[in-house]
């Protein structure tokens, strides 16, 4: 593979991810998840695991935060720990773009070992130009840095019996994935950990390496389990458990069916039935396959691949059946950013579609075109054509989250202070590739808009707080934050028309508006 064309690839995955963070996502989460993760981030830049219970905590928190008797964020620590080194120079956004440029990088490693150059190279160039990567790579969750972990471990679990030092990086790579998303370590990293081991096994003179790739591997679930004991008491018991046990029910946060199983309002009344899953099946799939290649029908060029990349590397083929069916096993089908939760499942569709294409490109003549060009047009063809959709719904204050509050607070000179987000009204969204459903956004999703912002160890000067309009609670406010000055950043959700005002110890006077 030419390095040139990867570096040129490895610069386009780039390039689309970070525009899209920057500009279209204004460099901010948008997503409760995202919101969730870039706050224990900050907490991890401060060394600790933990903030403080702050004061004011039922105003200041979103969804997947845990307040008492510390403040954290529910999900594993590794995409927070890497999101950190972002944070730290301020620059947070950057981090999953970076991550996408690695990923041709990676194919090839991952893949040449098992299919000729033509192939690999159809497969960086897809893994290069996937809107879905692209969609993600701008994002605030933690799908991309899973990808490219399981990259990173099929490139030294599959090629010819490498290096110990190969397979201890394989080894650590499965670790993070533990303690990024366990889930994937288990329906992705685990075929391919097994498959190691069996090929290490083999060869008598491979088995210490075996020993320690299995070894660092496990290492990633005993720290997991270690991190749930301090956190809930218990290695077996998730943050997320207790949370979703805290907020809605019981239990409900399991995997399978049952009435006892899912926590959206539809399942406490029907539980999680077989049938919701295959409804979750179509949700995914269909967005999976849009987002893929950038056109409808991705997903099956996939499919027509995918026996021939079994019959080279079974454990990855078998992800594109192990993903979509333990996700089905999961109540909620998770589509924003797209397929988010299938993402992982790029582990066999990205070499099952350059199998296809290659297959293609070998057989289509046209007279003074390649057949390899044509496919590479295609591709450009489909990323071309999907990014300009992407974009625009990301930036169409994506899950309700507006990114020009601070901007808003400089123009009128605020530099410190408590910001009680006071938004108003509604209006309904539609982002037809990147989110199930149409969404009404409501005040309590566009509260997110500021509350993203607060730092849980006090290191910025502004503390937002959702809304209140009692005027004891503000007084109470003034009383936890004695000096500062407070604000009310007031928006009509409807028509975006905002003001700011600042309070005067009975009542709110304004300041700026538009």
């Amino acid at each position: 593979m030419p390095k040139p064309l990867l570096a040129a690839l490895s610069a386009l995955s780039f390039a689309a991810s970070a525009i899209a963070a920057r500009f279209a996502l204004g460099g901010i989460p948008h997503v409760q998840d995202g919101i969730a993760y870039l706050l224990q981030a900050r907490i991890f830049t401060h060394f600790a695991r933990v903030a403080p219970t702050p004061i004011d905590g039922d105003l200041l928190a979103r969804e997947f935060q845990i307040l008492w008797p510390e403040w954290y964020a529910i999900f594993p620590p590794g995409w927070p720990v890497v999101l950190a080194g972002g944070v730290a120079i301020d620059l947070p956004w950057i981090v999953n773009p970076l991550i996408s440029a690695t990923l041709p990088w990676l194919a090839w490693s991952a893949f040449s070992p098992h299919f000729d150059a033509r192939t690999t190279r159809i497969a960086c160039g897809i893994a290069a130009l996937s809107p879905g990567v692209w969609t993600l790579g701008a994002s605030f969750m933690s799908h991309t840095l899973s990808l490219a972990l399981l990259l990173l471990a099929a490139a030294a679990i599959g090629g010819p019996l490498p290096s110990v030092a190969r397979w201890a990086r394989a080894g650590a790579a499965l670790a993070l994935l533990a303690l990024t998303r366990p889930f994937d370590f288990a329906v992705a990293g685990g075929p391919l950990l097994a498959w190691g081991a069996w090929r290490a096994f083999r060869n008598p003179a491979m088995r210490p390496a075996a020993g320690l790739l299995i070894a660092l591997a496990a290492a990633g679930p005993v720290l997991l389990a270690a991190d749930n004991a301090r956190l809930t008491g218990s290695p077996l018991i998730f943050p997320q458990d207790v949370y979703f046990d805290d907020s809605h029910r019981p239990g409900c946060n399991a995997l399978g069916f049952g009435v006892d199983h899912g926590c959206g309002a539809r399942n406490a009344v029907a539980g999680y039935t077989v049938e919701m899953a295959f409804g979750n099946l179509r949700r995914n799939a269909r967005y999976f396959d849009r987002l893929f290649l950038g056109f409808p029908g991705g997903a099956l060029i996939a499919l027509a691949g995918l026996l021939a990349v079994a019959r080279r590397s079974p454990a990855l083929a078998f992800t594109a059946i192990s993903v979509p069916l333990g996700y089905a096993l999961y109540w909620y089908h998770g589509v924003s950013y797209g397929a988010r939760f299938w993402h992982a499942a790029y582990l066999a569709a990205i070499p099952a579609a350059a199998v296809s294409l290659a297959w293609l490109a070998g057989r289509v003549r046209i007279p003074r075109v390649g057949g390899e060009a044509i496919v590479w047009l295609i591709l450009v063809a489909g990323a071309a054509y999907t990014y300009p959709i992407v974009y625009g719904e990301l930036s169409n204050n994506y899950w309700c989250v507006r990114s020009d509050l601070e901007h808003k607070l400089n123009e009128a000179g605020i530099e410190s202070g408590v910001v009680i987000v006071n938004p108003r009204g509604q209006l309904r969204h539609v982002w037809p590739l990147t989110k199930h459903r149409a969404f009404r956004c409501r005040p309590y999703h566009a509260e997110s808009s500021g509350l993203l912002h607060n730092d849980p160890m006090g290191g910025t000067p502004i503390t937002w707080l959702r809304n209140t309009n009692d005027p004891e609670r503000i007084r109470e406010i003034g009383s936890n934050h004695p000096g500062e000055p407070i604000y009310r950043f007031y928006w009509n959700v409807t028509t975006g028309a905002s003001s700011i005002d600042r309070w005067d110890g009975t009542a709110f006077e304004s300041l700026a508006g538009d």
